[in-house]
């Protein structure tokens, strides 16, 4: 998975959404999170894993940290 790849390089990783559909992003280790534009998307923690949903048009960015960094 690309969040795996981007993960494991230290890297960025882009992924389109489409409005209306959400997205689970499965992220082992979750910690905390950071979002530069909420009213872009809206986002859900659950265990091991984000639910982003896409309220509007738009790029934005999300910083994800593990326990294990």
């Amino acid at each position: 998975m690309q969040v795996e790849e981007a993960r494991r390089t230290g890297g960025n990783t882009f992924f389109p959404m489409v409005m209306g559909t959400p997205r689970q992003l499965r992220i082992e280790g979750l910690s905390r999170i950071a979002i530069g534009s909420t009213d872009l998307v809206d986002i859900k923690s659950e265990p091991g894993a984000l639910l982003l949903t896409p309220l509007d048009v738009g790029a934005g960015h999300l910083l994800v940290w593990t326990r294990d960094g």
